[in-house]
């Protein structure tokens, strides 16, 4: 058992590690692309580096994903057959999934409402205008009052998926309003399928990061249903972003018609009813698209929800650390993994890095390799023994009857088994305050490279003696 709680140790730093890593370059990429988006904004007008900059971004922001998952896939690995820990992480994707089943019912009930108030207009042989203008101002009315309940939401859960995008959804708001005012209502329209689309995309992309955590937690039935929740994203989107043209196209014909005198007044002109006939076309389809991705979201949750029905949790799964903090290290990097940019990235990562740092100090305390106390010693900073004795192999032969080597007699208190694998008493002398400190962030960020295997081994025979002891 003592060996297996190394091992799980081990993978713990060495995960911590991992991700205090890709953390630096995280805030490394914030930092440059901070700096490359001041030099652009000093030359507007130049479209080909804005574009280059945003491919760069969606690069880098693709690579910072696929390390971060890897992250996630091992440590989801190691809660594959810890059921305290998995229902508590389970708890938590149930959770996300039925927020996106949610999100996304809204999307396919706020596009009918769009598909219908163009369909009433191009149906009436008068007052069409008079009649498009009014519906628009009252699903204006109704996306406000939604805003305001998302800002609430999103100052109650900062993981809402929408958080971020509130001043923009604002000024997109805003922006609507004001071309309904001028009597741009087929550009209304369309700037409002153009926002709807964005908003599938955003949900698209955070139920393509639940999939992605629900495979490295091998939930493989839930997963399914995520993913066909993100296709079908997808396809809202792309029928949002057609029928987006569609009424762009329908306002050039209106505003033609409009002066060549062509026009009646308060009708729609017949290029530009048929066009908008034909971006009703893409509503529906858009909206059938969106409510069946929420109704596979809420399978996902039903799924989920199943498997922790029968998930049995025990003592022994919180032996090495407990299931809160198990799950909150998964938690912080499945967030992370969902990182769609250079800012978020920097943040969640490095909000991972310090959970899994704090997961790996637990487990090596509830071992007895506390950085407050020596296995059996909570009194006291984790030392090499007493008298400059350190903890050798307890299979070696030469050990003395309490398990432990002497120090070297030469007076540099080199522990034997360390100066018989090449490190000399100056080596000793430049990290053992690292070492007897018994943190292991610090350990693997001031120690030399060539000895922190040692520093493996090291808590190798900690472990072995804690299990001894029990």
């Amino acid at each position: 058992e003592a060996e297996a709680d190394y091992k799980a140790i081990s993978q713990l730093n060495e995960l911590a590690n991992r991700q205090r890593e890709l953390a630096m370059k995280a805030h490394d990429w914030s930092e440059r692309a901070q700096r490359e988006a001041a030099e652009l904004a000093r030359d507007p007008a130049n479209d080909e580096a804005e574009k280059q900059f945003s491919q760069q971004q969606q690069r880098e922001a693709g690579q910072f994903r696929k390390e971060q998952n890897q992250v996630e896939q091992q440590l989801g690995a190691m809660l594959k057959d810890n059921n305290a820990a998995l229902s508590e992480v389970l708890e938590e994707q149930r959770r996300q999934s039925e927020s996106l089943a949610r999100e996304a019912d809204v999307l396919a009930q706020w596009q009918e409402a769009l598909r219908k108030i163009s369909q009433s207009a191009t149906e009436k042989n008068s007052d069409q205008e008079e009649a498009l203008r009014q519906a628009l101002r009252d699903q204006l009315e109704a996306r406000e009052a939604h805003l305001a309940e998302e800002a609430k939401k999103a100052a109650a859960d900062p993981l809402s998926p929408f958080s971020r995008d509130l001043e923009q959804r604002k000024d997109s708001l805003a922006q609507q309003t004001e071309a309904v005012d001028q009597g741009k209502l087929q550009e209304t329209l369309a700037r409002m399928e153009s926002q709807l689309e964005s908003d599938a995309q955003t949900l698209a992309a955070q139920t393509k990061g639940l999939e992605q955590s629900l495979r490295n937690l091998q939930q493989n039935e839930a997963k399914s249903h995520s993913g066909e929740a993100g296709k079908n994203l997808d396809q809202g989107a792309r029928k949002a972003a057609e029928s987006a043209r569609r009424f762009t196209r329908a306002q050039e014909q209106q505003n033609d018609a409009a002066r060549k005198g062509d026009l009646a007044e308060g009708l729609l002109a017949p290029q530009a009813r048929s066009t908008m006939q034909q971006g009703q076309d893409n509503q529906r389809q858009s909206a059938q698209s969106l409510a069946r991705a929420a109704q596979a979201l809420a399978r996902s949750a039903g799924e989920i929800g199943q498997t922790m029905e029968g998930l049995e949790p025990s003592d022994a799964d919180e032996r090495l650390a407990s299931k809160e903090e198990l799950a909150e290290g998964f938690d912080e990097v499945s967030r992370s993994s969902r990182s769609q940019d250079a800012e978020q990235a920097a943040s969640r990562s490095q909000e991972a890095a310090n959970s899994l740092q704090q997961l790996a100090r637990s487990a090596m305390a509830k071992m007895g390799a506390s950085p407050e106390g020596t296995p059996g010693r909570p009194d006291g900073p984790l030392q090499p023994g007493e008298n400059g004795e350190l903890a050798g192999d307890p299979n070696a032969p030469d050990l003395n009857e309490s398990g432990k080597k002497t120090a070297d007699g030469d007076g540099s208190g080199l522990p034997p088994e360390l100066r018989n694998l090449g490190i000399s008493a100056e080596d000793w002398d430049r990290f053992k305050g690292t070492l007897t400190g018994g943190n292991a962030s610090a350990i693997e960020t001031n120690l030399p490279a060539e000895y922190r295997e040692l520093v493996g081994r090291y808590f190798q025979v900690i472990a072995k003696e804690a299990g001894k002891k029990k």
